[in-house]
């Protein structure tokens, strides 16, 4: 699987800050392999590849062809960042473009996508969202219908009710009157609240009416996860 970091420096200090950041998310490799540029030829270097017990071997000297599939992809993402040139994207945008372009074509050495021999799956892309998917059709079918069944009552609320929401803000009233907004999942809602976008789960609201007081007891007494919403952008999302 190729990874591509941004470097602003690549001195010896660099690359050991970096690395550890691939280490991370691979795990330590038990091999690297390197030209003979002096950042891994220091002592900085060697020291830290020896701390994670890994073995080092650099290409033979004016002979870069030694680690052939390191320059044969570094030259395939030199051309195809040189192309996109006149594309007015970030040069961030631009290599994550590619490295995904990469990794979900199949390579004729490996017998494979970089990505199913890495992951063991393919990743997702936009080209998949233009193909029906029906395990994906499937399994949202399933967790719609099991949302709205997993309630012995289920409380369904359109656009504009007016409903009280559990207020989690210290000093403040256990209830807040609200309107719903929208509804942002089979079981979450968003409520306005005095002009700030709240988003609550349906256990947390309850409907009113002319009968009900303000403060109705809640429906739901077991601890729910719950973020208690702020006021310092109008919207909790």
């Amino acid at each position: 699987m190729a990874r591509v970091l941004q470097m602003k420096s690549t001195t010896s200090t660099a690359t050991i800050n970096t690395l550890p950041t691939l280490f991370a998310r691979q795990g330590i490799p038990a091999e690297i392999v390197s030209d003979n540029e002096p950042q891994f030829r220091s002592d900085a270097f060697r020291q830290f590849i020896e701390s994670d017990v890994i073995r080092h071997i650099t290409s033979a000297p004016f002979h870069p062809r030694t680690n052939g599939q390191a320059d044969r992809f570094v030259q395939s993402f030199k051309k195809a960042i040189k192309s996109a040139s006149e594309d007015s994207a970030c040069i961030n945008k631009k290599l994550n473009s590619f490295l995904c372009k990469y990794r979900i074509t199949p390579q004729g050495t490996m017998n494979g996508t970089p990505s199913i021999l890495m992951y063991g799956r393919k990743i997702r892309t936009r080209l998949d969202m233009m193909n029906p998917n029906v395990t994906t059709t499937v399994v949202n079918k399933q967790y719609s219908s099991t949302a709205k069944h997993c309630d012995s009552v289920v409380r369904d609320f359109s656009n504009s009710d007016a409903v009280n929401v559990r207020d989690y803000r210290a000093n403040s009233e256990k209830w807040a009157n609200g309107r719903i907004h929208s509804q942002t999942g089979p079981l979450s809602y968003k409520v306005d609240i005095n002009g700030t976008l709240w988003r609550i789960h349906v256990d947390q609201i309850v409907g009113t009416s002319k009968d009900q007081p303000s403060n109705p007891t809640p429906i739901v007494t077991a601890d729910i996860a719950f973020i208690p919403p702020f006021n310092t952008s109008g919207t909790t999302d």
